[in-house]
């Protein structure tokens, strides 16, 4: 099992030390919280010879330390820890203790000489309200599920159309594949069940936990942003509107947009037009929703058929946020993975007397130097996408085997693939029909097949037909 480092995230808990403050793990369900804090990060403070074993306290209450269970049997072995002359209290699980915000706010004020890391898993802990609840002691480390960078730096089998499909969740990524999609739906049970449950229930004017799922399904299934007043519009098809209050519907959804926001279930880019102010605002459709973790939304996406290019979109997305890039509207990248570059907007006179905005897509001439803005991507410039992204996964010596090329790439594109499969070192068998790419090709490396009595025939090398 592939053990993940998580550099940035104990480089930023070490940062923490003798902060004062009560500093919480949060994060989506399963993404390793337990692991960073109990394990990886004690490591780290015992290798680098930062405190000795003795000074660092742990308390699993919900493992090691289920007994201790409640406020009074907390503060007794607490009060011992302190009186061993812990520096450190790492407390997992901290949601099982009934007054836990109260008692761990006294113990961050009256012992500013122990660093204090707490973690959990109830709704509260595993959402941005953690910090109102610790008001100004709080101090938070918001963990996300690995980028494909960390996965391939462990697990380099791992390949990018699974990071897509299964995301980056440490335990769905150490398990076989024919596990994981069981795994992502139990987690997503949990997070559905425990989570929205806990916080929604009983909150909302109209909507039930079936029209929390069909918003999820939504969100995953699309690739456009998100309306809450179409949606509401959807939900109250065929019944009498005068039997309820369409702006409550309306607010129930951003409701639940905001819930899922804040337990890191979803995130959101604003769309603009380009220009300073967005009409789009005023209709509510400047928010484009994205998963903070793939797998989360191949499971809910509707179409199987969407999911791939929806996934990859996600997926470029979240590679932004790592590097802790928010994108707004558009997202340009170069060969190096950098946020680069601008889309040039244009005003032209149409036809019919009207002017429309143009806008420009920057190329150079080793081929796709820029990706186009998320909300723009057309199904081809998917389908491109996905065929880069294989090929960039490949490694030296590697081959690929391609049926109709040209469906994928549009002939002015082939002369820039086939670079980049030379510059990569790997072989590709493909297929097309478009006979443009013969002027990019050695005789050598084209043959030509056909149908003979029923059976497909294979035959020689264009090198050799060339000659009569």
């Amino acid at each position: 099992m592939a053990e993940f480092k998580r550099k940035k995230e104990i480089n930023k808990l070490t940062s923490f030390l003798d902060n004062k403050k009560v500093n919480i793990v949060a994060g989506l369900r399963r993404s390793g919280k337990t692991v960073l804090v109990t394990d990886l990060f004690i490591k780290h403070l015992l290798n680098n010879h930062l405190f000795l074993k003795e000074e660092i306290g742990v308390l699993k209450l919900g493992d090691d330390d289920r007994n201790i269970d409640s406020i009074e049997k907390l503060t007794a072995i607490v009060s011992s820890l302190i009186k061993r002359g812990i520096k450190v209290l790492i407390v997992d699980e901290v949601q099982l203790i009934e007054g836990y915000v109260k008692f761990f706010s006294s113990f961050a004020k009256n012992n500013p000489g122990i660093s204090l890391y707490i973690t959990g898993s109830n709704s509260d802990i595993l959402s941005v309200d953690i910090i109102r609840n610790f008001k100004e002691l709080a101090n938070p480390l918001y963990l996300f599920p690995l980028t494909f960078e960390e996965i391939q730096q462990e697990k380099k089998e791992y390949s990018f159309e699974e990071y897509m499909l299964y995301g980056g969740l440490p335990i769905v990524v150490n398990l076989e594949p024919y596990l994981r999609i069981e795994e992502l739906e139990s987690i997503y049970r949990d997070i559905y069940e425990l989570d929205v449950k806990d916080r929604l229930e009983g909150k909302l004017n109209y909507l039930s936990k079936r029209h929390i799922n069909d918003i999820l399904s939504l969100l995953a299934s699309n690739a456009s942003p998100f309306s809450p007043s179409q949606v509401a519009a959807r939900f109250s098809k065929g019944i009498d509107r005068t039997k309820f209050d369409m702006m409550k519907l309306v607010k129930d959804i951003e409701d639940v947009l905001d819930f899922l926001e804040k337990s890191f279930l979803v995130s959101y880019i604003e769309i603009d037009d380009f220009n300073n102010a967005t009409p789009l605002a005023n209709v509510g459709l400047n928010k484009k929703y994205y998963f903070n973790d793939n797998g989360m939304r191949y499971i809910n996406c509707v179409s199987k058929v969407k999911a791939n290019s929806n996934c990859l979109e996600n997926a470029v997305y979240l590679e932004l946020i790592s590097r802790g890039i928010k994108p707004k509207g558009k997202i340009l990248l170069n060969k190096k993975k950098e946020v680069v570059g601008e889309i040039k907007k244009n005003n032209v006179m149409t036809p019919n007397g009207l002017i429309a905005s143009q806008y420009s897509l920057v190329f150079d001439e080793d081929g796709f130097k820029k990706q186009l803005p998320l909300r723009m991507i057309s199904t081809g410039m998917h389908n491109q996408s996905l065929l880069l992204s294989i090929v960039a996964t490949v490694p030296p010596n590697g081959v690929i085997f391609i049926d109709e090329v040209d469906l994928a790439l549009h002939p002015s594109t082939i002369k820039s693939f086939l670079k980049v499969i030379r510059d990569k070192h790997i072989q590709v068998v493909f297929t097309l029909h478009n006979t443009y790419a013969l002027q990019m090709l050695r005789p050598d490396q084209v043959y030509f097949a056909k149908w003979s009595k029923g059976f497909f025939l294979l035959l020689q090398a264009f090198k050799d037909l060339s000659k009569h």
